[in-house]
């Protein structure tokens, strides 16, 4: 399953097209002029005699049809182009579609009396038949078409604006929703990191020093992925390193890490300080001491979820208060927003494990 789209510059790129073009007009009319040419030919043929000028009839007609179609689309679509763009509540969708059919059907009438006019000045000689009255009912049926045609995509575009303005204030939502649990993360990683600083610093100078330098490393990559959504598993991985090697400074030996991850996983994905945050939690609600070593298991499992466990051996005070499990409900919310899935929390008696999904890049 590939990360929902969140980012604000993917819906500020998607436009709805207009289809009141040059390139679409120019194909209706063409395609209106020669459909209304053949009923108008089919009509015509009882009045035309075997020694009319039969061919000279049809691409007159032609002519006129398209000419009369192009006229007719170009009204339309300039009218229903400003249409489309404005796309205010308050234009009025009968109001267009009135001025479209009033000036169709006006276009329509002129040019057939221009077109009439024309006919009876320039080919009298050429026994040309005028049948006016069906050149005018036809005529109209063009700018009727013309009109109807129009109007449904006006309507058509109109809709799926409305769909995708809609669209763009849910993901709007999500992504100031979503903002809001990353910079949760953020302050929690750095407030609990500065705390055991201020355990290493007085007692142990020298590995509060590297302690800090390893903090440095670590913020910086949360400070680098503040723009993604998701990171590959490799990257998390190299921000796991780190981070494990900060707390290893400070509880040594007693704290160790078993990563059973195969390469082929490691182009999966999943959100920035996801991993890291499930090792946080481990550590900070167990016993970590000589007496008590706490080692934390990283594999896949089966069904391509990455499987992160602990033993556990809580401290006294986090068993008689309990655990918020602000981090882990963090986490499971930002899984459903981006993957539309969730993670996975068990616990027996001896183990606790949490099991994120890794989605295909």
């Amino acid at each position: 399953m590939a990360a929902l789209p969140i980012h604000r510059a993917h819906w500020e790129k998607l436009r709805i097209t207009n289809p009141f073009t040059v390139k679409i007009g120019v194909l209706v009319a063409i395609m209106l002029g020669i459909l209304i040419s053949g009923t108008v030919t089919i009509d015509n043929l009882k009045w035309i005699d075997a020694d009319g000028n039969y061919w000279v009839q049809l691409a007159i007609t032609l002519l006129h049809n398209i000419l009369l179609a192009g006229l007719l689309v170009a009204f339309c679509f300039v009218l229903y182009g400003r249409c489309v763009k404005r796309l205010s509540p308050s234009a009025s969708a009968l109001g267009y579609a009135s001025v479209a059919a009033a000036g169709s059907l006006a276009i329509s009438f002129v040019f057939t009396l221009i077109s009439r006019l024309l006919r009876q000045m320039v080919f009298s000689d050429w026994g040309i038949v005028d049948v006016f009255a069906v050149t005018m009912i036809n005529d109209m049926l063009m700018a009727v078409s013309v009109m109807l045609i129009s109007t449904l995509l006006s309507t058509l575009t109109r809709r799926q604006q409305a769909v995708l303005e809609n669209e763009k204030l849910q993901s709007e939502q999500m992504i100031t929703r979503y903002e809001t649990l990353e910079q949760q993360v953020n302050p929690h990683f750095l407030f609990n990191s500065l705390n055991t600083l201020g355990g290493l610093i007085g007692v142990d100078d020298e590995k509060a020093s590297r302690y800090l330098q390893q903090l440095a490393a670590a913020y910086r990559y949360v400070m680098q992925q503040h723009e993604n959504h998701t990171v590959t598993l490799a990257e998390e991985m190299a921000f796991v390193d780190t981070f494990f090697s900060m707390m290893q400074t400070r509880y040594g030996d007693n704290l160790k890490m078993d990563c059973r991850i195969g390469a082929e996983w490691h182009s999966y994905r999943v959100p920035p300080i996801s991993v890291q945050l499930l090792i946080e939690n481990a550590i900070k609600h167990n016993v970590v001491s000589a007496r008590h070593p706490l080692t934390i298991s990283l594999s896949v499992s089966n069904d391509g979820s990455l499987r992160v466990a602990n033993p556990l051996q809580p401290k006294q005070v986090q068993a008689e208060t309990g655990s918020s499990h602000v981090g882990l409900a963090n986490l499971s919310q930002r899984y459903q927003m981006l993957f539309h899935t969730d993670i996975v929390v068990s616990q027996s008696a001896n183990e606790f494990v949490v099991s994120l999904p890794l989605m295909k890049q």
